[in-house]
């Protein structure tokens, strides 16, 4: 019974075409993650411009996140997501010319950032808003857990895959690879079918900010549950965001007794933790998405605070498995209860909304965590993040439970 509905859709043509472009996609951007920044290390580049390659990998959210959600609610989802996909192979063609010219190096991978996450900010509310058209209602929360998986999967091995292809090609090679990666993603994209959508005949600026006006008094009088969840989780990304980037490798290497295999080791069992997560996720009925969703939270920021008491490899390998169920439980039940309940004229734009928020939070939560780090110690950055976690989940739990009942009393 639990597998009926992940049987139906495998053998569905559109989710195994879809899934064969998540599958692309992950690897591409998972590998750029590695590949960016080890050519950087590579080419002399300083610490500080590693550090602004990353900033720029995060600022396109800041000003384009809520403009790629309004445009993939106007246009027609499938060509966006073509579209981005074969514009991002293509920087990523230029940036092995220039890197193979021996450009400035740390100029030209910055650049290159900038331009590849501005082309993600339209393709990923594209890709969020577009499973609606392609799944019924109810099978949206275990077609999100298979693509998660696909997702985690490839978080896993596309960096064994690139290093080794680093050890072993020029840099240039190993860029281009995302590229062709890009490139046949498109290609697959071009063979889903999904009805057409509306076509965006010019942009009108003030219409943006009056849609976003709109949508956002529509969540907080219609679909005051979907407000919450939006700023509740973009609030736990806050609280985690810092310590996964730099709590967790500070926390490692300063333990005598733990080094980078054993930091490797517990990112793989957050990985590993992934995969029943988001099965977990997808078999549980509608009426408890939220409920697990803010349960998911409340595990990921107890947990999340306990890791830096430990330094047993293994029972840190367990509980990185469990910190990646939770927070597999989480993010598939989250983007699951917005596909399910906001229109699908404006699910891009909610996305972007929280695009935004939760890229913005993880930029201030990383300088909050170096700060607390230098200052106090990397304990109370922990404590601190989980407790964010864990205000943001007992909040959503206890709102939720709120508006159920305030649903049931109305007449």
């Amino acid at each position: 019974m639990l597998f009926s509905p992940y049987r139906l859709l495998f053998s569905d043509p559109v989710i195994l075409l879809l899934l064969c472009h998540q599958l692309f996609t992950s690897l591409a951007s998972r590998g750029l993650d590695l590949t960016l920044v080890w050519i950087a290390l590579q080419n002399g580049a300083s610490y500080s411009e590693v550090g602004f390659l990353v900033f720029f990998r995060f600022l396109p959210y800041a000003f384009f996140g809520l403009l790629g959600g309004w445009f993939s609610d106007r246009y027609d989802r499938k060509k966006i997501i073509i579209l981005s996909d074969l514009l991002r192979g293509g920087v990523l063609f230029g940036l092995v010319v220039l890197v193979w010219a021996d450009f400035h190096v740390a100029i030209v991978l910055s650049g290159g950032a900038f331009l590849l996450t501005t082309l993600g900010t339209i393709f990923q509310p594209a890709y969020r808003g577009i499973l609606q058209r392609l799944v019924r209602r109810d099978d949206i929360a275990p077609a999100n857990s298979i693509l998660h998986s696909c997702h985690e999967v490839c978080g896993m091995v596309a960096p064994v895959l690139f290093g080794l292809a680093l050890s072993v090609f020029p840099e240039a090679i190993v860029l281009g690879m995302s590229g062709v990666l890009f490139l046949v993603a498109s290609f697959v994209g071009v063979f889903l079918k999904v009805q057409s959508g509306s076509r965006l005949k010019e942009i009108e600026w003030p219409s943006i900010a009056r849609d976003y006006r709109g949508l956002w008094r529509k969540l907080g009088t219609s679909y005051r549950n979907i407000r919450v969840a939006i700023v509740l989780n973009a609030l736990s990304v806050l609280g985690v965001g810092g310590l996964l980037g730099i709590g967790l490798p500070v926390f490692f290497d300063e333990s005598s007794q733990l080094d980078v295999r054993a930091l490797g080791l517990f990112m793989g069992g957050i990985a590993l933790g992934t995969l029943p997560g988001a099965f977990f996720a997808g078999t549980l009925s509608s009426r408890h998405h939220s409920c697990f969703m803010y349960l998911g939270w409340l595990f990921y920021g107890v947990l999340i605070a306990l890791t830096v008491t430990m330094t047993n490899i293994f029972f840190l390998i367990v509980l990185g498995s469990l910190l990646g169920f939770s927070g597999a439980v989480a993010d598939v039940l989250f983007i699951t209860v917005i596909q399910r309940a906001v229109p699908e004229k404006d699910v891009s734009k909610a996305f972007a909304i929280f695009s935004f928020l939760a890229n913005s939070g993880e930029a201030i939560s990383g300088l909050l965590v170096a700060w607390i780090v230098g200052v106090v110690s990397v304990k109370a950055a922990f404590v601190f993040g989980g407790a964010i976690v864990l205000m943001a989940s007992l909040s959503g739990l206890l709102l939720e439970k709120r508006m159920k009942k305030e649903l049931n009393l109305d007449p």
